[in-house]
């Protein structure tokens, strides 16, 4: 909102506003031709819905390679520890009651 309001007052701002607005009343029209079909959305403004598109397409093109390698990074993190899980399991089944008793780090004398 504050970069569209110091954008607003420069040269370039005026040069592409009549394209913009141009732009928008054809988008305009193609969204309330679509939203006809739709009864929830008859009532809506089909400019309002064309510039919350335009405003959720460039946020999540901003936010898209932050997302990735988050993405990516708990994923690796989740394939290591199912590898680690699976192996202590592994061992623990092959190793009978008192040896994964031992392996968990869990007492083997028994309380009466």
């Amino acid at each position: 909102m504050m970069l569209a309001r110091r954008a607003s007052g420069t040269a370039f701002a005026a040069r592409a506003a009549p394209a913009f607005r141009k732009a928008l009343d054809v988008a305009g029209k193609q969204t309330g031709k679509m939203i006809e079909r739709v009864p929830m959305l008859v009532k809506a403004d089909p400019k309002r819905l064309t510039v919350a598109l335009a405003e959720s397409l460039v946020f999540r093109g901003a936010v898209k390679p932050i997302t990735f390698g988050g993405k990516l990074y708990l994923s690796y993190a989740f394939v290591m520890r199912g590898k680690t899980t699976k192996k202590v399991t592994t061992a623990t089944l092959s190793m009978g009651a008192r040896g994964r008793d031992r392996a968990l780090g869990m007492s083997t004398t028994r309380r009466r």
